[in-house]
């Protein structure tokens, strides 16, 4: 990214296509702007970037009540930083009632907190917000270059473009398009380095303890690699590895699996 005053951006290039040689002048129609936040870097791009429009913009963010209170923190440090309300969104569940419920820990074919901590609130928070304030546009923190599963989901989709929830998503229903609730992705194209440097420095001080993703602490669906990392970073991480001891008794399975599974998307944005 061609850095221009800490990642100030022109208006017609909000979206940081220009260096890709495409011309971008996207049109937002919508007054509102809401945007999913996990406390993580790219959420937390998206909010920014939201700024820069001129629309009223707000931040979800589904707690699932396994976060690190650096995440819990930051959201409240970012409502300060950007003048925005972060609704904070939970349904009376968590991590660990949804893996003594499920009697299993998440993983890539499970991934049922996910679902229930994460898509269903965000989905009953969108379909109330469209019956009270009209149409908006959702911008979501996802990168191409995250993965090689999602460069080829998302191939030929470029940050100016708008989708309908459930082309993203099908779990979203397609009342809520019917409602005029749109879908953009505009960091699609970014990377890693694109969202840090257009930050300057304001992203969550966990990344700068060497976390990888921010979003539950440990998210229970990553490599054993990470899991042991967070268990091991402070005394809060060693708490939850007492609670996620407690977990794998109490349901006779395991947390660790020996495997390299680099955690849930969409939990991380």
């Amino acid at each position: 990214m061609n850095q221009r005053s800490h990642g100030q951006r022109k208006q017609s290039d909000i979206f940081g296509l220009n260096r890709f040689g495409i011309e971008s002048n996207p049109t937002i129609t919508a007054d509102l702007i809401v945007v999913p936040c996990s406390g993580g870097k790219d959420s937390q791009a998206c909010i920014k970037l939201a700024k820069t429009t001129g629309k009223r913009v707000i931040g979800a963010f589904c707690d699932t009540k396994f976060e690190h209170p650096l995440t819990y923190s930051h959201i409240d440090r970012m409502q300060n930083l950007y003048g925005i309300k972060i609704y904070r969104i939970n349904e009376g569940s968590s991590v660990p009632e949804q893996v003594i419920r499920h009697r299993e820990f998440p993983g890539i074919r499970h991934r049922f907190c996910t679902k229930n901590l994460k898509i269903r609130p965000s989905k009953r928070f969108y379909e109330s917000l469209s019956r009270e304030a009209g149409p908006f546009e959702v911008w979501i923190g996802v990168r191409k270059d995250e993965s090689t599963a999602r460069a080829k989901r998302y191939s030929g989709l470029i940050g100016d473009e708008i989708l309908c929830p459930h082309e993203f998503m099908s779990e979203y229903p397609k009342r809520l398009a019917a409602n005029g609730v749109m879908f953009r992705l505009p960091i699609i194209d970014w990377s890693a380095d694109d969202v840090f440097d257009y930050l300057g420095g304001e992203e969550n001080p966990l990344y700068s303890h060497g976390a990888k993703r921010v979003g539950c602490f440990p998210c229970l669906a990553v490599s054993d690699d990470q899991m042991r990392w967070a268990f091991g970073h402070d005394e809060f991480g060693r708490n939850q590895w007492r609670t996620v001891h407690f977990l794998e008794q109490k349901i006779g399975k395991t947390a660790l699996r020996n495997d390299t599974y680099n955690s849930c998307s969409f939990c991380n944005i």
